[in-house]
């Protein structure tokens, strides 16, 4: 299971499931993208289980 923020203002996570795995509604093998909105099912679960996302890390510059 990964978890890491989809932005740096970090209302989404990125949840990457692997086979056998599950969190709130969602099963493995998948990735998903879940708001930071304690309504929603899935970042709840996040919340139960105490898990921490990694930082947001944004994607290398394009060179020109």
């Amino acid at each position: 299971m990964q978890l890491v923020y989809s932005s740096p203002e970090q209302t989404t996570i990125t949840v990457t499931l692997d086979d056998g795995e599950h969190l709130g509604n969602l099963n493995g093998s998948v990735t998903a993208f879940v708001p930071t909105d304690p309504a929603n099912t899935d970042y709840a679960a996040i919340l139960e289980q105490n898990l921490t996302p990694e930082p947001y890390v944004p994607p290398p510059a394009v060179k020109e």
